[in-house]
């Protein structure tokens, strides 16, 4: 049915974990992009394959343009390498690759966009490259989000009063995009490549990126405006996020802050015999 009917793939699953390993990060996002080609070939009515990368896959250049860069490695042997050897030594391999990217995820989108350029010999593709994504700005309603990870989990728990001291530097601008605004990014792609007649070997690639970029510390101080007009149910404690740079004084209070509140808490919910949270 996929092969007779299909005429648009958006290959939008991935890992997004920072820490995953590499082989799991090589076989959940370059391996499956690779299958995922493979399969397009064979559809017949197939007019755009679109994939979802990442703004951060060549994090080394101060200007990212929209064209596709040269890989930091060759795709095919990293899923050979994937596929034959063991734990040990793909962890040892793991220090080798991330000299050339900050970490696992970001390695195997670089290698994934490239698995793209490949096919793009073969089929209509296209890569939507959106940078952090944050809720909706207008639909389906304003702050709409069906997901809690990365950055939306630490506002999260800083807004339920978990989280009360991190470890960043505050006036580091967050390239932030709404969802909503990457989907219509995703449509217009779409419609984009497959209203084109396909030129074998090009990809049609576009960076979603923010136009107004905002500081921690200004979406902190938001946050706390935001929080005291609508606050959170269930809070722990009061909504204020204690932001520095400074290691010691990070770890500080992190045992104050976060540690002690939880082994007085545990301890009173052990003693009257209720599981700890």
């Amino acid at each position: 049915m996929l092969i007779d009917r299909v005429t648009i793939i958006i290959h939008g699953a991935a890992s997004v974990r920072f820490n995953d390993s590499l082989k799991n990060a090589i076989c959940t996002n370059i391996r499956a992009t690779r299958d995922i080609c493979i399969l397009a070939q064979s559809m017949k009515k197939l007019i755009t394959l679109l994939y979802i990368s990442t703004a951060y896959t060549s994090p080394h250049r101060p200007v990212l343009e929209e064209k596709v860069y040269p890989p930091i490695a060759d795709w095919r042997k990293m899923i050979d390498i994937a596929e034959s050897l063991d734990e040990h030594t793909l962890n040892i391999l793991t220090a080798k690759c991330l000299e050339y990217a900050p970490n696992t995820y970001m390695f195997s989108k670089n290698l994934s966009e490239h698995v793209i350029e490949t096919y793009s010999s073969f089929l209509p593709c296209a890569i939507v490259r959106p940078s952090m994504v944050f809720p909706s700005i207008e639909e389906p309603f304003p702050g709409w989000v069906d997901n809690i990870y990365g950055t939306i989990g630490f506002y999260v728990g800083s807004g339920k009063g978990v989280l009360r001291v991190a470890l960043n530097n505050y006036n580091v601008y967050l390239d932030i995009v709404p969802v909503d605004i990457v989907i219509k990014a995703i449509l217009v792609t779409c419609w984009k490549v497959g209203s084109t007649t396909h030129t074998p070997g090009s990809n049609f690639v576009v960076n979603n990126t923010c136009q107004n970029l905002f500081t921690y510390e200004y979406i902190g101080i938001m946050l706390g405006i935001e929080i005291k007009e609508i606050p959170f149910e269930n809070s722990i404690f009061p909504s204020r996020v204690v932001q520095t740079n400074n290691w010691i004084l990070y770890y500080t209070l992190m045992i104050l802050l976060h540690m002690l509140p939880a082994l007085i808490v545990d301890t009173i919910l052990k003693r009257s015999g209720r599981q700890p949270l």
